[in-house]
């Protein structure tokens, strides 16, 4: 089912976060993402997208990808203001919300499909651990045919701490990670399955999309 991969170049950066929101502080922590933190990110130059998901079933309850120009964007002079200048708000949300945080600047590879699905899994890996080819040979013809968008990331070096990760506490970093989407529920969780059974040692997780922002809207 994947499509032909959309006419414009798509981002070639992403920043992929997972992480968890302290018991008592998700309505907190849902309002500044939604009515801040998520517009303030979208509106930085070289940010393209931003989405978000809820886990389905997964080792941390939330997954954000932020897509960019490049990775370079990650390091740039107005993104670096920001992380070392947080909000008051912000400040509240790193302090005793924001928890578990596995954030790591990526570069895209291997983009494959123009439509996005509203159910996805990551399949992650750390310490330079290898994760499964991009066309998931393992899984049935029917299950290869349900996956609608697919693409991997390779962890990009020097992204130095920041005021926010002081804040929250050190962030985990993966090495590799591969992102697969679908449309339906069970076709993900089915895949998730197999692919935990393959490659035992990847950390995969099965997550709901929850909202899109794109940088015109948040300007």
């Amino acid at each position: 089912m994947l499509g032909i991969a959309a006419a414009d170049t798509p981002a070639r950066g992403v920043l992929a976060i997972w992480n968890d929101c302290l018991p008592g502080r998700e309505a907190a922590y849902e309002r500044w993402y939604v009515t801040e933190h998520l517009p303030e990110r979208l509106s930085i130059p070289g940010f393209s997208v931003g989405r978000r998901y809820r886990a389905i079933n997964a080792g941390r309850q939330f997954f954000t990808a932020y897509e960019v120009d490049s990775p370079s964007v990650l390091s740039s002079q107005p993104y670096r203001e920001r992380l070392n200048e947080p909000t008051t708000l912000t400040r509240e949300i790193m302090s005793d919300g924001f928890a578990h945080a596995s954030r790591t600047v990526c570069e895209r590879r291997d983009v494959v499909g123009s439509i996005r699905g509203a159910v996805a899994i990551t399949v992650e890996t750390r310490d330079g651990a290898a994760v499964p080819s991009p066309e998931l040979q393992p899984l049935g013809a029917a299950l290869r045919q349900s996956i609608v968008h697919r693409e991997s990331w390779f962890a990009v070096t020097g992204d130095p701490p920041s005021a926010e990760e002081e804040l929250r506490g050190p962030d985990e970093r993966i090495s590799r990670c591969l992102l697969v989407e679908f449309l339906e529920t069970e076709s993900a969780l089915e895949t998730a399955r197999i692919i935990g059974q393959e490659w035992p040692e990847a950390n995969v997780g099965v997550y709901a999309l929850m909202c899109v922002l794109h940088a015109e809207a948040a300007a």
